[in-house]
């Protein structure tokens, strides 16, 4: 009985979407999408350094979209 409680836990965990996960892979997706754009403007660009600002462009257009 204890594996069958545990089973269905689990699956209620799995079925339900972690928003901030998929938000993070929307953020570094947009990032590998746009970074070869970004690294010919500026060749000294890190995709790191471009993903920093996409997240931070990202959380700037929540803001607003929050306040608004």
């Amino acid at each position: 009985m204890k594996m069958k409680y545990i089973s269905s836990v689990a699956d209620e965990n799995t079925a339900r979407p972690n928003h901030q996960a998929l938000a993070e892979v929307e953020i570094f997706l947009a990032a590998l999408v746009s970074y070869p754009e970004q690294f010919a403007i500026d060749p000294g660009l890190t995709f790191e350094e471009h993903r920093v600002r996409v997240m931070q462009a990202a959380q700037g257009q929540r803001s607003i979209a929050a306040s608004a």
